[in-house]
């Protein structure tokens, strides 16, 4: 007569309560109908987090975004709202796809993330805030239009990113341009203007703000003159404004990562 009292995640012992819609004071996500979850004996907000497979920071390995959010037991935040089985496992959208709203729509319930994301950790999390923190507990991080996204933790660099229009290695995205280590500069509008542009997005600024103070890159570009004598003058990224510097292998201080042939990369005036 009870067949759907189950939960999806479990972290008491076997049986430890005999029965998920009465539990309050378990320890579980996703239960049977009454509770989304356990409190555990007085927490109110759970979370799902996962580490993304794709590394957003070369120091902490990647970002840990929140997927799934939860009310626990029945004394919980915003419950004039919510009822307290809002995410229970009948109704929490646990095994269909769809069914999720951002982050900054709704304080429970499965995000986007949790569909599409690819994984490579799964961490849990309990909270006794009053009010549902995405990032509550999690060092250096900071909620992002992708979740709570940890990074930025002790002394970093600057850190800017561009988004790629489909999932490619970077070595697959530079040689989309047909260019090669011994490629010379033809004066097209490719070299001039660069073989890609892009806006850059700053996800933390601890230093080297006016590095990338342009807010922009452009892939593969010219130094903004072109001379028969001097072919070779091109970058890989230039982060500084067209033909800023009219050198590349004389532009210590500019702003650029893989130059001519003396500088990998100019200091931007002292990195």
């Amino acid at each position: 007569t009870d067949k759907d009292d189950w939960t999806v995640f479990n972290f008491d012992t076997y049986a430890a309560h005999n029965n998920f819609d009465a539990a309050e004071d378990g320890r579980f996500f996703g239960g049977e109908e009454v509770y989304s979850g356990g409190n555990g004996g007085g927490y109110v907000v759970g979370r799902i987090w996962g580490k993304t497979a794709v590394t957003t920071n070369r120091r902490d390995g990647g970002g840990w975004v929140e997927l799934y959010t939860l009310p626990l037991g029945e004394d919980f935040p915003f419950k004039s709202t919510f009822s307290a089985g809002v995410a229970s496992h009948k109704v929490g959208n646990w095994f269909t796809e769809g069914g999720a709203l951002p982050l900054t729509e709704i304080p429970y319930g499965k995000r986007p993330e949790y569909d599409s994301l690819v994984i490579t950790e799964v961490a849990f999390s309990v909270s006794t805030a009053s009010v549902p923190d995405p990032c509550e507990g999690v060092s250096g991080a900071r909620l992002t239009s992708k979740g709570c996204v940890a990074y930025c933790s002790g002394d970093e660099e600057e850190f800017v990113y561009f988004e790629l229009e489909s999932k490619i290695t970077l070595l697959e995205y530079m040689q989309s341009f047909g260019i090669f280590a011994t490629s010379l500069d033809d004066c097209s509008t490719a070299f001039n203007d660069g073989h890609d542009f892009h806006e850059l997005t700053v996800e933390c600024m601890e230093d080297g703000a006016d590095y990338f103070a342009t807010g922009t890159v452009a892939v593969i570009q010219n130094d903004g003159q072109c001379h028969a004598t001097d072919k070779d003058d091109w970058t890989v990224f230039n982060f500084d404004t067209y033909a800023a510097h009219n050198n590349f292998d004389a532009a210590e201080d500019g702003r650029f990562f893989g130059g001519e042939e003396v500088y990998s990369g100019g200091n931007g005036g002292g990195y």
